[in-house]
């Protein structure tokens, strides 16, 4: 189906409702709806402690230790009930820990565990906004204050017609995949209505501390300021955009490592702890699902069928993927038939897990209609649901 661009660009899915409750000596019990995703944190609210001021802080989250799972993605094949046992703190990785088995786990989440450990490599990336409820630390979580906020991750993937065999397995190298995804732009979403925006000047992102960061030159870096933005954009406008291309400034940055960002805006300073990207080395990159797109068209040169099936990087090599483990990390996935004027067609959520076909033959796109200064290129995007835009820029023969 074709969509209308500003309908596309509402990510709201990736904007979680977060729902608090005051924990009780002894056991306590959480209600949750099958067929969802959860993530669950601990945090620190000084006014219920009686203090006057100060952030609200999270000081953990829940971590099934023996998957390695960060969230419970329930199926609807889930038990009634899922016993976590007491909870052990780790303060090194700030975590509370489950000792649940691994078949407990996989039983009562409703997941075979191969499913359920591959997802596990993706979910650490998840809980930006569940360990960052109050990044304005004025004591108020953001939801209570309307205080709406989105990070998004822009990726860019390149797939050669070389990069695909006759039987249509992806020959990619996990080098070349590592190559593509060293850049990363971090862009932040920003309620206009709530939020300052002033030129990009005025707009820094200082990086996690621990690390020292190099620019090209060799000499550290620890804060930038914004590449560009954008006044207006998602639903009906709703938010404003900073981008920063950490690329640019920064020539070893590794996103798999979780850290601690700090956005300004002019006076007003804004904390993001514990974010965490998908990574830049073929070793960050295990577990990353890809579509390998191919595309038919007919005698008369017509772009007639969209063909797709999904792998993943799994020790070094491209296998498939399941259709459990795309629908549980793929949020939207979409085919640009043309940017100018920009049609868009997106893959329906029941069949976008699966391999597919879609008849675009109706639009009359010719092979010409995708030429560029580096010959036919088709782009198709998925967003995972940790908020990652990956483009894929698939080159035709």
């Amino acid at each position: 189906m074709e969509v209308d661009p500003a309908e596309h660009d509402d990510y709201s899915a990736i904007n979680p409702v977060l729902q608090k409750q005051a924990l009780a000596p002894g056991t306590n019990v959480l209600n949750l709806n099958k067929g969802e995703i959860y993530l669950v944190s601990f945090a620190y609210d000084p006014s219920l402690a009686g203090q006057s001021g100060g952030a609200i802080e999270t000081i953990g989250a829940l971590h099934l230790a023996t998957t390695g799972l960060h969230s419970l993605p329930l199926s609807s094949d889930a038990s009634e009930t899922l016993d976590l046992g007491t909870l052990e703190p780790d303060s090194v990785a700030a975590s509370y820990n489950s000792g649940l088995s691994q078949s407990d786990t996989a039983a009562g989440l409703g997941y075979d565990i191969e499913t359920l450990k591959a997802f596990a490599s993706f979910d650490g990336m998840l809980p930006k906004r569940i360990l960052n409820p109050d990044i304005n630390a004025n004591g108020v979580m953001d939801q209570d204050e309307d205080l709406s906020w989105l990070i998004t991750a822009l990726r860019d993937v390149t797939i050669q017609s070389s990069d695909i065999d006759a039987n249509g397995n992806l020959l990619k190298t996990a080098q070349s995949l590592a190559g593509d995804l060293s850049t990363i732009s971090l862009v932040f979403w920003l309620d206009k209505s709530r939020f300052p925006h002033p030129a990009t000047s005025q707009a820094s992102l200082t990086l996690p501390s621990g690390t020292t960061w190099l620019d090209s030159n060799g000499s550290p870096v620890t804060c930038f300021t914004a590449d560009w933005d954008s006044p207006s954009e998602g639903p009906s406008g709703k938010y404003s955009q900073y981008y920063f291309n950490i690329s640019a400034h920064v020539a070893n940055f590794n996103p798999a490592l979780p850290g601690d960002y700090a956005l300004k805006l002019g006076s007003s300073t804004y904390s993001f702890k514990s974010l965490q990207f998908s990574g830049t080395s073929a070793a960050t990159n295990e577990g990353m699902i890809l579509p390998v797109s191919s595309f038919a068209f007919n005698q008369a040169g017509v772009l007639a069928t969209i063909s797709w099936h999904w792998v993943k990087l799994a020790g070094g090599t491209f296998v498939p993927a399941s259709a459990e483990e795309v629908s549980l990390r793929v949020l939207q996935f979409y085919y640009y038939l043309s940017e100018q004027p920009l049609v868009i067609v997106v893959v329906p959520a029941n069949q976008a897990s699966k391999s597919g076909s879609l008849d675009v033959l109706s639009y009359g796109h010719t092979k010409a209609s995708f030429q560029s200064g580096n010959g036919a290129m088709l782009y198709c995007d998925y967003w995972d649901r940790a908020g990652t835009d990956y483009k894929f820029t698939n080159r035709l023969p």
